[in-house]
């Protein structure tokens, strides 16, 4: 049977490239990326003390000096800003022709320019308390203005440049009205920002759209899977928990009295996940509407190159709505929903990263040779193949990732397919990267880990390597295990029996015996000495528990009829007689199962003085049996 599992670590911040250049750009977390060819976002913008030079590139009458003819909040003139300085702006002190400074207005001969102040423009009841934010949203919609900048916290004015001026060793050290984090200006001077076009806001929207739409996928995949688990592991829990308890077995109560702790746990990040998924939801399909984006037709190129994000994005955008966003309501909507888009998804992240880590905890993804610590890959697990989750299109996804630990030294991986980006989406084996074509065909001897990545831009059909021992085992993991009755009294060896001790992890649900074996193998955290397994019947849900320490024992004499295999003779002949081998058969009753290299010539029988650490603390024999959940 193959076991498969998809899970998404969502990393990083995704990379755009402009239309012009297949060169990756700055990631959109941040707020801007670069122009395309031919515009001036970013263009370096100097203030200048020869206002002449400035006054030969504005239109007479100049910016600002039609106050009437002001009307803000209309279309916008810029999209974005940046922190330029800290001066005593002689704009500020003798550039304003119409507001509270006018009679000091000086620049009327020299550049004809004025600047503009927020409250002259906003009715008082429509102000909002100042920040960098408010003040650009206001200034990014007047004609001609390039910088903004906010004095004494609350000062708002555009102008069209900015002229320091001799001052005195003040600082801005005015926080914002709006924003305490923040400072705007101070009492003689003003803080500065320029504003720039770049006309990409439908663009970034879209491209945040696309790495959100990730997430959400992943915390679609996986949280019916841990709900589902919690809920299962919840539910067996109690039923155990009732019949031990009613069996005269405390410890083993208090065992399952974790396992209903941890699957709650579970319950409860894997609800919160799944609200951050909803939210999510809700975002991307407003962004998509708003920039008329359509994420689902990536499927019709799946045999192309769809080039980086922003590629791909744009030629699936609306061009009418993307001119849309030249308008300042629409404009507005795009940057508020990336606010909430960008605030959403670290959380999302951070929650779907603890859910995936507890469920894989809960159920672990393992075969012979293979333990799968996080990631969105598959393993077929009769084959020990890894391959990448692939979307309808049959392509990995971006910024995909797994982490896969060979067990039990070294093996022969062999590198089936490759067809990854070259050099951005690589398969690291021993140290060495593979992507491209790179090792078709070829066996590499490794031990450790084996992981994948991919970046932002290009995804293609993966890849497939094939793990194999360098020494075929003919023995499967149970087999090095052997019920702890052997260390303790072997006359007793094929009865039903439960330990309790330090648990590793999280009670593990839905694995067979062999399964709870290879996680006692691969796990690292804390050694594991041993595990208590709890079949329910053929088909039905299984629960065991790791430990790196065995403390209490409980033996059931009166099982006989069905106790535990632990070797290939018929269930008949198991009945006449105790065997001294290890498990090596799906187990009808509980089992505890001590790993032989731990024990190997040792008794376990508790010690009176408890001065042996190493023996169990207690050891109880139980003269009935239990009934079967």
């Amino acid at each position: 049977m193959v076991k498969t599992i998809s899970l998404l670590p969502v990393v990083a911040a995704l990379t755009t490239s402009d239309s012009n250049s297949s060169t990756p750009l700055a990631a959109i977390a941040t707020k801007w990326s670069r122009p395309r060819k031919g515009g001036n976002c970013f263009s370096k913008i100097r203030s200048s003390s020869k206002t002449h030079k400035v006054s030969s590139l504005l239109q007479n009458p100049g910016a600002g000096m039609k106050p009437d003819d002001i009307t803000p909040f209309v279309r916008i003139k810029k999209d974005g800003y940046m922190k330029v300085n800290c001066i005593k702006d002689a704009m500020f002190n003798h550039g304003d022709k119409f507001g509270p400074n006018k009679h000091e207005y000086k620049y009327g001969d020299i550049s004809n320019v004025s600047i503009v102040h927020y409250t002259a423009h906003v009715p008082k009841e429509d102000r909002q308390k100042m920040t960098p934010e408010v003040c650009f949203e206001f200034c990014r919609t007047l004609d001609t203005m390039l910088f903004f900048g906010i004095s004494n916290g609350r000062d708002c004015y555009c102008t069209p440049y900015y002229k320091q001026m001799a001052s005195d060793s003040s600082a801005c050290d005015a926080v914002c009205e709006g924003e305490t984090t923040q400072m705007c200006g101070g009492k003689s001077k003003s803080t500065m920002w320029e504003m720039h076009m770049c006309n990409d806001d439908a663009q970034k929207l879209a491209e945040f759209s696309v790495r959100s739409h990730q997430l959400k996928t992943s915390l679609d995949e996986l949280v019916p899977k841990a709900l589902d688990a919690a809920a299962g592991k919840n539910e067996l829990a109690q039923k155990l928990q009732d019949v031990f308890g009613q069996a005269g077995d405390p410890d083993t109560g208090a065992l399952m009295q974790k396992a209903k702790v941890a699957a709650g746990k579970l319950q409860h990040l894997a609800e919160i996940a799944e609200e951050d998924g909803n939210k999510l939801g809700s975002l991307i399909s407003r962004a998509d509407v708003l920039t008329g984006f359509r994420f689902f037709d990536f499927s019709d190129r799946m045999s192309k190159d769809l080039g980086s994000v922003r590629e791909a994005v744009t030629d699936f955008m609306d061009a009418a709505k993307i001119d849309k966003f030249l308008e300042f309501e629409t404009a507005k909507k795009g940057r508020d929903l990336l606010d909430e888009m960008e605030k959403l998804f670290p959380t999302a992240k951070t929650n779907y990263e603890g859910l995936s880590e507890l469920y894989l905890l809960s159920e672990p993804v393992l075969s012979p040779k293979l333990y799968m610590h996080s990631g969105n890959c598959l393993l077929d697990a009769d084959t020990n193949c890894i391959t990448p989750f692939t979307d309808a299109s049959g392509r990995y996804q971006v910024y995909d990732s797994c982490r896969f630990e060979i067990l039990n030294g070294e093996a022969n991986v062999e590198i089936k397919r490759m067809q990854t980006e070259g050099g951005y989406d690589p398969v690291t084996i021993n140290g060495q990267s593979y992507s491209g074509g790179q090792g078709v065909g070829t066996t590499v001897k490794a031990s450790g880990d084996i992981t994948f990545s991919s970046d932002s831009s290009v995804t293609r059909p993966g890849f497939e390597i094939c793990v194999n021992p360098i020494v075929e085992q003919s023995e499967e993991e149970g087999k090095q295990y052997y019920p702890i009755m052997y260390f303790v009294d072997k006359e007793y060896i094929n009865v039903a029996q439960t330990c309790t001790g330090d648990i590793i992890g999280s009670p593990i649900y839905f694995k067979n015996y062999h399964g709870c074996a290879g996680a006692c193998d691969a796990s690292h955290r804390q050694e594991c000495v041993g595990f208590a397994y709890f079949p329910t019947g053929e088909g039905k849900p299984n629960m065991c528990f790791l430990f790196s320490k065995i403390d209490t024992v409980q033996y059931y004499t009166d099982c006989a009829e069905d106790a535990v295999v632990t070797s290939s003779v018929s269930f008949l002949q198991k009945k006449k007689h105790n065997s001294t081998q290890p498990v090596q058969e799906e187990p009808v009753r509980a089992v505890c199962s001590a790993k032989l290299s731990k024990f190997v010539g040792t008794n376990l029988k508790p010690d009176e003085t408890g001065k042996n650490d190493f023996k169990l603390k207690k050891l109880t024999k139980a003269d009935r049996c239990y009934e079967q959940p």
